[in-house]
């Protein structure tokens, strides 16, 4: 089953109090691609609250200045919106709140970067077109001589169990999933589903499913189109759930073909693909509904499974506005919204603090801070932490007024119970803050000084 999460909020003032914030969709960022070569890509900001959505939020930001060539994908990393910018061999770094410009990661010429994902505080990878993944140092903002080869045009990623996979679709010329350990940076497996593997996301269950658009044929470069299909060799996709612990093919669904974007409901019944309009597979059959859930032709999708709907983007005619049309989880429209040119990729920002695309939308249970052992001590104490598989774990301890002291943990950790201690010396009596992340989830727990 997979639950809603609650984030566990410490207020410090002349009492302590503790809250639960439920997880709601404060925000949807959309980024519209634009046509290419035009450099008129743009982001549009839709608050669910008010309904309302706000166009070229970039541009008004940064002095009518647009944001490139292509917006291909978006994550939030360290409270900042990374966005790619697939054309113009970028990545512009926008202050998430306001969307003023911070910096920019070049990757070069002749690049055509196309997802970022954060391994660390200070590491990310971002794939490229051109058959490898890069390797981003956040903190000096520069990308790494060093590159991980991959397989024929690498493209969507998903950050899992302490494994990164990477999606090498190359319009259905590739069928495999490349497994890469993030601590030496090396492909350790190789995993063969469909053709053209695209975006993925893991359940409460830990199975990585995958949507695989099928074979699309040979780019045609001298009328700039695809083409060329030699008899027999068309291959459907489908959808395809990998074990996470064992990197085996688990469930496979031929599908004549499909679109990019894949999404799990709340309770983990079904999977939503974009094959010819929204079709649900049932986790339990193991079969697609015989109907269409919402027929249509999407150019994409995202689903917020905590409200359970789903956002629909129309890029009409490709060279004008697109549109986000919203349906409930049942199929019913309710309304929709006005975007820039081609609309083709969502990032949800939730009340809890999370942000999600629809490939790297991880379901986390068995998660857990324990209370510091002695409490209060003078001036050593163990902290314990579980966590349910391994990955990205930071644990940092703050001053009661917010201020952060150290950081324990940043890194990858296994599977299972850690502990590691904290050294209060040279530090005040008084309450302390520790608070452990672990993938798209935050505890918070307080503890005592007294000398």
């Amino acid at each position: 089953m997979i639950k809603r999460y609650t984030l566990i909020l410490l207020l410090i003032g002349i009492g302590t109090q503790a809250y639960a914030q439920e997880r709601i969709l404060t925000k949807l960022i959309v980024g519209n691609e634009g046509n290419f070569t035009r450099g008129n890509a743009t982001l549009t900001e839709f608050l669910p609250a008010t309904q309302t959505a706000t166009q070229g939020v970039f541009s008004t930001a940064n002095q009518g200045n647009g944001i490139g060539d292509v917006v291909q994908s978006m994550a939030v990393i360290n409270g900042d919106l990374y966005v790619v910018v697939n054309n113009s061999a970028r990545i512009a770094i926008l202050d998430s709140a306001t969307y003023q410009q911070k910096g920019i990661i070049e990757t070069g010429d002749g690049s055509s970067p196309r997802e970022i994902v954060a391994i660390s505080e200070t590491k990310a990878y971002v794939t490229d077109l051109n058959n490898f993944v890069y390797i981003v140092d956040l903190e000096n903002r520069t990308v790494s001589n060093d590159v991980i080869p991959a397989g024929i045009q690498s493209d969507k990623m998903i950050l899992t169990n302490g494994i990164v996979y990477v999606a090498n679709s190359s319009f259905g010329n590739d069928s495999t999933l490349f497994a890469i350990d993030p601590v030496t940076d090396t492909v350790i497996d190789t995993v063969v589903v469909a053709r053209g593997p695209a975006s993925m996301q893991v359940d409460s269950n830990g199975l990585l499913w995958v949507v695989c658009t099928g074979f699309a044929g040979v780019f045609d470069s001298s009328i700039g189109e695809f083409g060329g299909f030699i008899p027999g060799t068309s291959r459907p996709g489908g959808l395809y759930a990998v074990s996470t612990t064992t990197r085996e093919v688990v469930v496979q669904a031929e599908l004549a073909s499909a679109r990019e974007d894949i999404a799990v409901s709340e309770d983990g019944q079904f999977v939503y693909v974009n094959s010819g309009g929204i079709r649900a597979f049932n986790t339990s059959t193991l079969e697609f509904l015989a109907d269409t859930l919402i027929p249509g032709n999407f150019n994409s999708f995202t689903l917020d499974d905590a409200g359970s709907q789903f956002y629909l983007a129309n890029a009409r005619d490709f060279s004008s506005s697109g549109e986000v049309v919203i349906y409930s989880e049942s199929g019913e429209q309710l309304s929709s919204f006005d975007t820039g040119i081609i609309p083709g990729n969502f990032l949800r920002i939730y009340g809890d603090g999370t942000s999600t695309t629809t490939e790297s939308d991880d379901q986390i249970s068995g998660f857990n801070l324990a209370q510091n052992y002695p409490n209060p001590f003078n001036p050593t104490t163990q902290i314990e932490y579980t966590v349910p598989q391994s990955g990205l774990v930071r644990l940092t301890v703050y001053s009661s007024a917010g201020q952060k002291i150290v950081e324990l943990v940043n890194g990858i950790q296994s599977q299972g119970t850690h502990s590691v201690q904290f050294n209060g010396a040279g530090l005040a009596s008084g309450l302390y803050i520790y608070q452990i992340q672990y993938e798209n989830r935050i505890e918070t727990n307080k503890m005592i000084l007294l000398k």
